[in-house]
């Protein structure tokens, strides 16, 4: 598989577009922010496993597969065997092109495949805004149909994180949940998230309200990475299962389980007209 490699500034990436649009590796000064995905890259592994990758045109699961979206019904794929779910959109499973730049990496993505019921366009592109590395990702309804939309990013941090705090609010738990004998309850996640918790203790799969729109994590080299959210960036999710050599921490405009949710837009889920366009931006910077 096909990988390309970009300097901006001090940031190194790796992306592989023919396997979800993902990321391989995101190193800064050469050590790795990210966890390190080269198998993905050279083909091997599931892109689950990557170092990160965009969630579109939706976040989380949508449960067992079945969406219902002003008044009809539509049957998706369950797109992660065993699952009954769809889970994270059709982007991460799907080719992207690549672009480069002098100052930016983007890849692009039209699917009309229709294993979303409506088309859309969507873009992620990494640059630099000062010193830190920038994501910017869009979502465009290129259909004649009105159709709801999200959009996300899924990082996971290198295992040297030892530390980790986040503002944070309780969100309504959707299907995203997981076994509750194993993970937190979301309402103590959140407490003990927003005092700041070492990762060695911390178990959780749980999305939440992200109204300070900043976490931060602090890595075993002392180094601080902060990652910040844009206006869009309703929701965060953290997850961290046991033993784990990662925490992923996720922006995302909705909650997921939003599509089950009597009222979405509270949870961020956004309606998007034909031509209408979301965005969704976050950056990454180290001290």
């Amino acid at each position: 598989m096909e990988t390309f490699t970009k300097q901006l500034g001090d940031w190194e990436l790796v992306a592989v577009p023919g396997r979800g649009g993902a990321l391989a590796a995101c190193r800064h000064k050469r050590s790795p922010i990210l966890r390190e995905a080269m198998d993905i890259a050279e083909g091997d592994g599931s892109v689950i496993n990557a170092a990160a990758y965009p969630m579109v045109p939706f976040c989380g699961r949508i449960l067992d597969a079945r969406l219902v979206f002003e008044g009809a019904e539509y049957l998706l794929d369950r797109n992660f065997p065993p699952e009954s779910h769809a889970i994270h959109g059709t982007g991460w499973q799907s080719h992207w092109s690549i672009d480069i730049a002098e100052n930016r990496l983007s890849m692009a993505l039209m699917d009309d495949s229709l294993r979303w019921p409506w088309a859309f366009m969507a873009e992620q592109s990494f640059s630099l805004a000062g010193e830190a590395l920038q994501l910017q990702m869009k979502l465009i309804n290129i259909g004649e149909r009105r159709m709801p939309a999200g959009l996300g990013w899924h990082p996971f941090f290198s295992g040297d994180v030892e530390h980790i705090q986040a503002d944070l609010e309780d969100a309504p738990a959707g299907p995203d949940v997981s076994d509750a004998g194993q993970y937190w309850a979301s309402d103590y996640a959140c407490a003990e998230l927003g005092k700041g918790v070492f990762t060695d203790r911390l178990r959780v799969d749980s999305a939440f309200f992200w109204p300070g729109r900043s976490a931060e994590m602090l890595f075993r080299n002392s180094r601080m990475v902060k990652l910040s959210g844009g206006e869009t960036a309703h929701a965060l999710t953290v997850y961290r299962p046991p033993n784990a050599n990662f925490v992923a921490v996720e922006p995302q405009t909705h909650v997921p389980g939003a599509h089950s949710h009597p009222y979405p837009e509270t949870l961020g889920l956004r309606t998007l007209a034909p031509g209408e366009t979301l965005h969704l931006s976050a950056t990454l910077s180290v001290s």
